[in-house]
């Protein structure tokens, strides 16, 4: 069906960005001059960065390693952020963008700047399905470690091992920085029981029979990098401490509503934009037409009634 490996960090991600951007959520504004973000796909926007920042790190692995990113797993859109397979084991890495917030934890809680996430529960999720998956493809047991990785975090505070039950040595929370020491350890499999492994990682219906969210990987890194010259600058989160300080030029861009009015798109970015090769599905387009030929096809039927009901008056009628 396909191969995972050409999948860039943050395909996902990128995917639902540049179908906001068919759909106008972000959009060029004719009548301002400027583009216009929605608040949903700041996050989303931000969320790539992290992804970005993991898979740089985890492409300093060796030989050793295969790394898959943005794995998809079913029909609506979910994917696993990374997933890394070696002789030393299986993990799958949910990658979380938190520059400058205080990440507590103490067994299935964990607060990210002292708001409870469901980030835990959510990355064992992951392992379990991505060892269910695995298995049954390879013809192995293959054990999946969840890994919760924080990019740029003010710090990370463990009051209790993450996890719960027999969950506890399955989930690691760490910040991305040290994430390669993590990867490390003896061996588990064989040489080929590894190959056998990879080979069902990077079989794409090992976790989805929907094609069609295989987009193109040169496409989407393509259009993702013309996207972040373009506004990139002005969808992160404000800086932390020890940052540099925005110009002048971009706190005049900024705006304190829920979307962002930011500088005319270059002529060459909008051009791009209007060359996509990869097609979009637009489900929201077929289910008005569906919806239109309900309505017309009941109009008819009311017509229909309401002829007969006049037909049986008349032949009645003395």
């Amino acid at each position: 069906m396909g191969d995972l490996r050409d999948r860039v960090p943050g395909h996902a991600l990128i995917d639902e960005l540049l179908r906001q951007w068919d759909q106008k959520v972000i959009r060029f504004d004719e009548a301002t001059q400027r583009v216009v973000i929605d608040e949903e796909a700041r996050s989303w926007y931000q969320g790539v960065l992290g992804e970005r920042r993991v898979g740089a790190r985890l492409a300093a692995l060796s030989d050793g390693y295969r790394v898959l990113h943005s794995v998809p797993v079913g029909p609506r859109g979910a994917d696993i952020d990374h997933l890394v397979v070696s002789r030393v084991g299986v993990w799958t890495i949910n990658t979380k963008y938190s520059p400058g917030k205080k990440i507590w934890v103490a067994g299935t809680t964990l607060l990210v700047g002292g708001q409870r996430q469901p980030y835990i529960h959510r990355s064992l999720l992951e392992a379990d399905r991505a060892a269910e998956r695995i298995s049954r493809a390879s013809g192995l047991t293959v054990p999946v470690t969840a890994m919760l990785a924080f990019v740029d975090p003010a710090g990370i505070a463990i009051r209790d091992q993450p996890g719960a039950g027999p969950y506890r040595p399955r989930i690691e929370v760490i910040d991305e920085r040290g994430l390669l020491e993590r990867l490390g350890g003896a061996p588990q499999f064989s040489q080929e029981q590894f190959e056998r492994i990879v080979a069902a990682a990077c079989d794409a219906s090992t976790w989805t029979a929907d094609s069609s969210v295989l987009s193109s990987a040169r496409a989407v890194r393509r259009e993702f990098e013309a996207l972040e010259a373009e506004v990139g600058h002005l969808l992160v989160s404000p800086p932390t401490a020890g940052a540099a300080a925005p110009t002048k030029a971009q706190r005049n861009a900024s705006t304190s509503s829920t979307r962002t009015g930011l500088p005319r798109t270059p002529r060459p970015v909008r051009e791009a934009r209007r060359k996509r090769t990869v097609p979009r599905r637009r489900p929201h387009r077929a289910a008005a037409a569906l919806v239109e030929l309900a309505l017309k096809l009941g109009g008819l039927w009311l017509v229909y009634q309401l002829f007969m009901a006049i037909l049986g008056q008349v032949v009645t009628t003395p």
